[in-house]
């Protein structure tokens, strides 16, 4: 499930956890957990404070300034665990 987690947030990084939830067919507060968990144990990045990018950002004409959306992506080392897990369904980073 971990696996299935890491590949969903490297497709889509600015998807909710809502979203994953239902992608995944797992309740909400379990996705909360494991993202926390992979983001602890270093397979994950998240970036909270976005507030410096607005200017160059894409999201900026959905994002009111006063909410960010909460955006994951792959750590080296998490990246490096999926493409081990399965070659070819992680996105390479350029």
């Amino acid at each position: 499930m971990l696996f299935k987690l890491l590949v969903e947030i490297d497709r889509h990084p600015f998807t909710s956890v809502e979203q994953l939830g239902q992608m995944l067919n797992v309740p909400v507060e379990l996705i909360q957990n494991m993202v926390a968990d992979l983001s602890k144990r270093g397979y994950l990045n998240s970036y909270d404070n976005c507030l410096s990018a607005c200017d160059h950002c894409p999201l900026s004409v959905a994002c009111d300034g006063k909410q960010h959306p909460k955006i994951w992506t792959l750590s080296e080392k998490g990246r490096d665990f999926a493409r081990r897990q399965h070659p070819g369904k992680v996105q390479v980073q350029k």
